[in-house]
């Protein structure tokens, strides 16, 4: 978005330090999104792919896990842990594998607690 905007700004006249302190960002980075520009166009509006490890499970597939932390837990439990969460939503075709470790990361990551 600030790239975006950036652009805008630039096309208007501004200066690279009146972007620059606008945005928050160094006037170096204007320069240099001004140069990327030249060389690539709007192509410079796309993110390039982040290193690291895709994610492993998606959006809706968080949401369900959440769902079902929040849901009753099966007969014969008082409550949900994290290795019956995570062996549930295997059962259940929410994903086709899940650690309880991860199960614990989104839960965390949605604010909630099992205990």
């Amino acid at each position: 978005m600030k790239r975006a905007i950036a652009l805008l700004e630039l096309g208007q006249g501004k200066t690279y330090k009146e972007v620059a302190a606008k945005l928050g960002i160094s006037s170096v980075t204007i320069s240099a999104w001004a140069d990327k520009y030249e060389e690539v166009g709007l192509a410079l509006l796309k993110d390039k792919p982040r290193p690291g490890r895709p994610p492993i499970i998606t959006g809706g597939q968080r949401e369900k896990i959440v769902a079902l932390a929040g849901s009753d837990p099966p007969e014969g439990h008082e409550k949900w842990s994290l290795r019956l969460l995570a062996e549930k939503a295997i059962s259940l075709g929410y994903v086709d594998s899940i650690s309880h470790q991860y199960i614990n990361q989104i839960l965390k990551e949605s604010e909630i607690q099992l205990y």
